[in-house]
């Protein structure tokens, strides 16, 4: 018949198990006892369940222990709870174990109470810290990531004039020497100097007096 409450102990949402485990412990305490609720609580606590369902259960369970005089038991559930009970946050769980070191305790399971407590505080504080670290390099590497986008931007666009730049001459240069544009064009090479030159000039240009032919002429006259 229990077996009705201990399945949706399995399959129920987290956000549920506490409600569950509670009328599964009330029905168990009804028709079996002590023992069957102690099995109850003890798979419950090694199961993983949220930090806060795990710490309202051992509490519980501690109250049970401690109305049936195992002391040391509770105690046991009080530390192993402890430790998902930021003292920051959650004082109304410190001041009962306080009170139960008070009236169940000697002097050095108070301290030792005492003791737990400061060490959760500095887990819990480091905790804290650590995800901050965490988060302020996402914001850096953000800000950092922005500015080498702005920075490949600036360069691409540099690289961008460079290349209108380096058109803007070669249009220029074309201009300057037209025949090297000429497709096919190969530019001569003369031997000689000038010479070959003049006399393509000479011979181009049909106007132009031959003084030298003169010359010629009164010598074969005298």
């Amino acid at each position: 018949a229990m077996d009705v409450y201990e399945r949706p102990c399995r399959k129920v949402p987290l956000d549920q198990k506490l409600d569950v485990y509670e009328l599964y412990v009330s029905r168990a305490m009804d028709f079996f006892g002590v023992g069957k609720v102690r099995a109850i609580y003890e798979s419950a606590v090694e199961q993983e369940l949220p930090d806060t369902t795990t710490k309202v259960l051992c509490t519980r369970y501690a109250r049970l222990e401690r109305k049936l005089g195992e002391i040391d038991r509770a105690r046991g559930l009080y530390v192993h709870a402890s430790q998902f009970a930021n003292p920051q946050q959650d004082a109304e769980f410190w001041e009962e174990w306080n009170r139960f070191e008070v009236r169940h305790g000697n002097e050095d399971t108070f301290r030792e109470m005492l003791r737990i407590k400061r060490s959760v505080t500095a887990s819990f504080s480091q905790m804290h810290f650590n995800m901050a670290t965490i988060e302020l390099p996402s914001e850096e590497g953000t800000l950092e990531a922005g500015g080498m986008g702005a920075m490949e931007a600036a360069a691409s666009q540099g690289r961008r004039g460079t290349s209108q730049l380096e058109d803007s001459m070669t249009a220029l240069e074309g201009a300057a020497h037209p025949a090297s544009n000429v497709p096919g064009f190969v530019k001569s090479h003369t031997e000689g100097g000038d010479a070959a030159g003049t006399g393509n000039a000479a011979a181009d240009n049909p106007d132009e007096i031959d003084i030298g032919d003169d010359d010629d002429d009164d010598d074969d006259d005298d």
